[in-house]
């Protein structure tokens, strides 16, 4: 098995202050992360290949890498490929618009935990977020 990361993409043209980034990059991890998860009452099975790659990452390093895009229209393009490729733990986030932005804006995606050369197919070519 390869190295397992989580890429979470956020859009600079926002120019979220740091409270709102550190917001959106926490809510794509979680929501990429539950993706994976299947619930059956009160436990929880993972719904992952069978080497467990959310339990392997999650008691592991979790490393996380945080990368920027420039548009929507970018954002939301690394989140289809992704599912396209059944990437299942990746996410889109959608603010609502009730604090810094105005009105339902798509702010962040997260894609992984997944093998570090699959999620590199989608993210590879963006810069870290500074």
């Amino acid at each position: 098995m390869s190295e397992l990361k989580q890429v979470i993409v956020v859009r600079k043209d926002l120019n979220m202050s740091t409270g709102k980034l550190a917001a959106q990059v926490a809510h794509a991890s979680v929501t990429a992360v539950m993706a994976g998860l299947e619930y059956d009452g009160d436990t929880h099975t993972l719904r992952m290949p069978a080497d467990n790659a959310i339990n392997i990452w999650y008691t592991g390093s979790q490393t996380k890498i945080v990368v920027a895009v420039n548009s929507e229209a970018e954002l939301r393009d690394i989140f289809m490929k992704a599912k396209e490729a059944d990437v299942m733990t990746c996410s889109i986030i959608k603010d609502e618009g009730r604090t810094e932005l105005d009105g339902p804006t798509y702010t962040a995606v997260a894609v992984g935990p997944w093998d570090d050369w699959v999620v590199d197919t989608f993210t590879g070519h963006l810069p870290l977020y500074r």
